[in-house]
């Protein structure tokens, strides 16, 4: 199923290192998306380069 993203809009796949967000993209343009860009390095360079994080609410149990 496709992401819920108008078309045209640029679209940031992320993941824990970047190589699952790397086939996703991949995936998604084989299905005709444009305008993807994969984070490389995933969240780890993300975090370790200072940007911002917005922390996910604690799971319930």
């Amino acid at each position: 199923k496709d992401p819920p993203v108008e078309p045209g809009r640029p679209v940031a796949v992320i993941c824990g290192s970047g190589t699952r967000s790397a086939i996703a993209a991949s995936l998604l343009q084989a299905r005709g998306w444009e305008r993807l860009f994969n984070v490389s390095g995933g969240m780890t360079a993300w975090r370790a380069a200072g940007l911002p994080v917005i922390p996910e609410p604690a799971l319930a149990r």
